[in-house]
């Protein structure tokens, strides 16, 4: 399908679907009263609907639900979430579209350093089992490296398919900012302030992309408007890690376009909102926040988690304890954890990943002018999945919801370079995307 095609299609159809979905939802909540095993059945027949029909939506589906880490398990063995479980239910029809013809199947750049690391994951956790600890872990493990990039790298045949998704995330985030500021509280509809504060982050780096691509005026004031308002949500979780990632995202934003005073300009647009914010909190708020020293409860729990970590490492430098130890222990720190669990092979391999991806990303940004979406892609990648990276190194990397989005980006460089090979256009052999309509 042609992008101007799929402009035509996307436009006047999408209020009925809209309207589909919600009714689906309605639907669901109220089975669910009375059986949840019939609920889950019939939301599964919806959602396949909608795939079949509309890759577009599908993925956006998995993608803005991301931010509701809630369990729905019901108290089962695996734990997962909304988006966890959408991006299950489109494998399925990502697998029938490769094998009738209408997709092809795209591993992704990382797929190579991934398998060696999750290999090591798992001969790691057989020399010391850690029961279903381990083997949950090694499956979410295998559902983002694996599975979220492959599905947003192979599932969309043109990269205009992944738009809604951003614009989806962008209208879930502006609701979770709208509740936390009503509240001034980042521990909203059941979620830690950690977990929203991660969301909100990507998707103000997702409204920043969009922002400085977007050539039309009046969308450019619409996502300023949605920034400054996800912005300020972001400010009253107080999540730390969350605003790491967003300061390191908007610096890759700005410096894979080789313009770094760019981010000042970020930074001074929404500078006035979160200086007001600032000064209404409480005052403990403030306090809380400006607080880096180990006399902080917070901050002295990750130096203890450090000294835990670092004292399983020590039983078996090489190979690690096994995975699943970030479930028995506060896991605030991506790299501490990954060796313990994994020795220095293990973290030497997970490094392997970020290595890669970052090769692949700074040679993608020179096979598309910045003016096409598809270098926003390839910039999304890097400030989603490294920015998440640095939020890692200091909260929880393994968690629902933002994790899911990270690694989902990684799909948007390998749809966003596959699609050189059919990229054409009649005057300039180039096929430029719009963001939108």
């Amino acid at each position: 399908m042609s992008v101007s095609a799929l402009r035509r299609q996307s436009g006047p159809t999408y209020f009925p679907w809209i309207l589909g979905l919600i009714g689906l939802f309605a639907v669901v909540a109220i089975v669910a009263q009375l059986s949840m095993p019939l609920a889950g059945v019939l939301y599964a027949i919806g959602f396949w609907t909608v795939a079949l029909y509309r890759r577009d939506l599908a993925l956006m589906l998995v993608f803005a639900a991301a931010p509701f880490q809630n369990d729905l398990s019901t108290g089962g063995p695996v734990k997962f979430s909304l988006g966890e479980l959408n991006l299950i239910l489109t494998v399925p029809v990502m697998l029938l579209h490769v094998f009738s013809g209408k997709a092809h199947l795209r591993l992704g750049p990382i797929i190579i350093p991934s398998i060696c690391y999750l290999g090591l994951c798992v001969f790691s956790s057989l020399l010391e089992w850690r029961g279903s600890d381990s083997l949950t872990s090694i499956i979410q493990m295998i559902l983002y490296l694996v599975v979220a990039v492959t599905v947003y790298g192979s599932l969309p045949n043109d990269p205009a398919q992944i738009i809604p998704s951003l614009y989806g995330l962008i209208v879930v985030a502006c609701f979770l900012s709208i509740c936390t500021l009503v509240s001034f509280s980042g521990y909203v509809l059941g979620m830690h302030k950690n977990g929203i504060g991660a969301s909100l982050s990507c998707a103000a780096l997702i409204a920043t992309e969009l922002w400085l691509q977007s050539p039309n005026r009046p969308r450019k004031r619409i996502l300023l408007a949605a920034l400054l308002l996800i912005s300020g949500g972001l400010l009253v979780t107080l999540s730390r890690g969350a605003w790491l990632a967003t300061i390191t995202g908007v610096f890759l934003l700005c410096a894979l376009r080789g313009r770094i005073a760019l981010a000042l300009r970020i930074v001074l647009a929404t500078l006035p909102v979160l200086l007001i914010l600032w000064f209404v909190m409480p005052e403990e708020s403030r306090e809380y926040a400006l607080n880096f020293d180990r006399s902080g409860a917070s901050i002295d729990a990750r130096y203890k988690n450090r000294d835990i970590a670092f004292g399983y490492f020590h039983k078996n430098p090489l190979f690690g304890v096994g995975v699943g130890l970030r479930k028995e222990m506060d896991a605030t720190s991506i790299f501490w954890v990954t060796l313990a669990e994994t020795g220095i092979l293990g973290i030497i391999a997970f490094i392997s990943i970020y290595v890669t991806l970052g090769i692949v990303i700074w040679k993608s940004r020179k096979l598309f002018l910045q003016s096409d979406p598809r270098f926003s892609l390839v910039a999304l990648c890097a400030a989603l999945s490294f920015g998440k990276l640095a939020h890692g190194m200091v909260d929880h990397f393994w968690s629902r919801g933002p994790i899911l989005m990270a690694w989902a980006s990684v799909g948007f460089v390998t749809l966003a370079r596959s699609s050189l090979a059919i990229a054409t256009d009649r005057s300039h052999g180039k096929r430029h995307l719009r963001l939108s309509k």
